[in-house]
């Protein structure tokens, strides 16, 4: 086995680049990858362009999977990820919040990338109810999102709860 290496330079663009330099320089058989909210998506997205498997973690599967354009009936043929999901950090958090009492607001805290977005949606990350089993019956979590300021202005964000 050998291992090839390129540095995405944490860009979108660059990912995209080291995956063509590391298939078609270095005939590299399948591509390893880990988070990045911009950077995954790219390797994982130039790798199908490429015909080339994928494999990546470190980034919550519904991002990776619905974000990129993936449904049910139209799955990716070269991408394998293997990360919790959304659901999963909800219902761990969820019983972790429940420990400061029943009933309290809890702040959170998400990017304007993919993974915020995705975090933030109702249908997709943000849940509607409690997970099962979890003890959460009255804890109501507070989405926020930043945005991207001027280095003279303080941080934006806007503000979002959680349905219940």
């Amino acid at each position: 086995m050998r291992l090839a290496i390129r540095d995405s330079r944490s860009e979108a663009a660059g990912a995209r680049i080291a995956v063509k330099e590391l298939v078609q320089d270095e005939r590299a058989d399948i591509i390893v990858t880990l988070a990045g909210t911009q950077v995954l998506p790219a390797v994982s997205d130039a790798c199908e362009e490429l015909g080339v498997p994928c494999l990546s973690s470190t980034f919550p599967w519904q991002v990776y999977y619905f974000g990129r354009g993936a449904t049910v009936r139209r799955p990716f043929t070269w991408s394998y990820h293997f990360c919790w999901g959304l659901d999963d950090i909800a219902s761990v958090f969820t019983d972790m919040w429940e420990v400061v009492g029943p009933g309290q607001k809890i702040g959170c805290l998400w990017n304007t990338g993919p993974q915020g977005t995705w975090s933030r949606t109702a249908s997709t990350g943000c849940r509607r109810r409690p997970p099962a089993g979890s003890t959460a019956s009255s804890t109501r979590a507070v989405m926020t999102r930043t945005r991207p300021t001027s280095a003279n202005t303080s941080p934006r964000s806007s503000t979002q709860a959680c349905p219940s």
